[in-house]
């Protein structure tokens, strides 16, 4: 028969030890804590594990033990994350959806809390609105390292916020289920994110924009080969911070002097940037190429019987008189034969602000161009 317990110096005064669960020991030291005895993972001996703080009840101490006997840990946050993961629910979800829930299931299960346990071994319905809370922003906002010399962990609010949508997510789940009988993420507020910076750093960038332009000198059959105006392209997008319908509509218009005007879209403002040497460099290489096309299919930049052409779906009509070649097109408007070539990105014609002809304007439902002499053509 096993000795009976004695009472601790400093046991907590509403713990009765008499009535304490098998396998669950007081550590006096400090302000006390709560710990069990689990095998070693190495397999021989035991080692100290926490499970509560001195301020746990009688009734949190049967909880985890109970817990932590096979079929009883129904209710915890690890078992309720499994239970989702076999769910019609998580099935019916995109295989990328799934695979980034599984990641954050793992990281959840193993996240250690203060008391020397996980995350995974609590039990949902003893979590608070307030726990989920202070996880997120912790979370959120970093925190130092938890011995002495350990490097401080940085806040992640994104992940904070993925973090609190799949608790909520899963947890509501369990309660539809009968797993749990409540949901702790609810009503949890996202925190604010940071900004997303989405231009690259000027040195990745031009690494990027050189193999671009080594690219562009293979050949259109060689392998890897990219379409010789791309690294003009970026050249305009970067410097211009322009969206990618912004690159197709510049045109000569836009170039004043020294100054490129911009023609932002989604309500944002024109602005004015001052041209550097690549920038001026991209523009004389589209208009070189533009000059180029143009002079192939017979007639040239300054050629007064040939204006240039507003395009509205290149490659699905043609006019009797010359064509412009979509430096950026989707196809190359083949004359009068609607033939398509490589597929690249357009840089088109202006659109007139007021729709004239010289003999001959197609109409824009049909698909097909009408001519302007005055339209400047685009870069």
């Amino acid at each position: 028969m096993a000795r009976p317990r004695k009472a601790a110096p400093n046991l907590p005064p509403h713990i009765d030890h008499t009535l304490l669960p098998v396998g669950i020991y007081w550590d006096p030291t400090g302000r006390g804590r709560w710990y069990v005895r689990p095998p070693h993972e190495e397999g021989y001996g035991y080692r100290k594990k926490t499970v509560a703080g001195p301020t746990a009840r009688m009734s949190d101490l049967h909880a985890i033990m109970e817990a932590r006997q096979g079929e009883a840990q129904r209710g915890t946050v690890a078992v309720v994350i499994d239970r989702h993961a076999e769910s019609l629910a998580f099935a019916q979800l995109k295989p990328s959806t799934q695979a980034g829930y599984k990641d954050y299931a793992g990281a959840i299960k193993a996240y250690p809390l203060k008391n020397g346990t996980t995350l995974g071994e609590a039990t949902v319905d003893r979590l608070t609105p307030g726990f989920i809370r202070r996880l997120i922003d912790v979370i959120a906002q970093g925190r130092p390292g938890q011995k002495p010399g350990d490097p401080a962990i940085p806040g992640y609010p994104t992940k904070a916020n993925h973090w609190l949508r799949y608790l909520r997510r899963v947890f509501g789940w369990a309660r539809e289920h009968d797993h749990v009988t409540t949901n702790p993420a609810t009503g949890i507020k996202q925190v604010k994110e940071k900004g997303d910076h989405r231009m690259p750093d000027v040195d990745v960038f031009r690494r990027v924009q050189a193999y671009a332009k080594e690219c562009s000198a293979r050949g259109p059959r060689a392998k890897g080969a990219v379409p010789a105006y791309l690294w003009a392209a970026m050249e305009l997008a970067y410097q211009a911070r322009l969206r990618g319908i912004e690159v197709l509509t510049l045109t000569d218009a836009h170039v004043d002097g020294e100054m490129l005007r911009t023609n932002r879209r989604k309500g944002s403002r024109d602005n004015l940037v001052r041209k550097g040497a690549q920038t001026e460099e991209a523009i004389a290489m589209l208009r070189a190429r533009r000059a180029a096309i143009w002079e192939k299919n017979g007639g040239g930049d300054s050629d007064p019987g040939r204006g240039p052409l507003s395009l509205r779906q290149p490659g699905r009509g043609a006019v009797d008189r010359g064509r412009l070649a979509d430096c950026l097109g989707a196809h190359d408007a083949q004359c009068g034969e609607g033939r398509r070539s490589e597929p690249g990105r357009a840089v088109r014609a202006a659109q007139p602000e007021t729709p004239r002809c010289d003999g001959y304007q197609g109409r824009q439902e049909s698909g097909q161009w009408a001519q302007d002499g005055r339209d400047d053509a685009r870069l």
